[in-house]
């Protein structure tokens, strides 16, 4: 499912609200940096699963967010 929304606070009231899943898509400069940020700042951090990239030079590092170690995953 793909959820769209105008606003990050909108994404956080729906994670919350149903306990949704976070899985993040894509572990370039905005994954590695500002998606890290966004999570922990809006309270999400425990809703990420993991990561995912389709660059197998991606895969199998590691994203450190807060005291969490978060792998990235390869797509199938």
């Amino acid at each position: 499912m793909v959820l769209k929304y105008d606003s990050l606070e909108k994404v956080k009231e729906h994670v919350q609200y149903n306990n949704s899943p976070v899985v993040i898509y894509g572990a370039g400069m905005i994954g590695q940096i500002i998606m890290p940020y966004m999570i922990t700042s809006s309270g999400m951090l425990d809703n990420l699963l993991f990561y995912v990239d389709g660059d197998r030079r991606k895969q199998q590092q590691t994203i450190h967010i807060g005291p969490r170690h978060n792998t990235i995953e390869e797509i199938q």
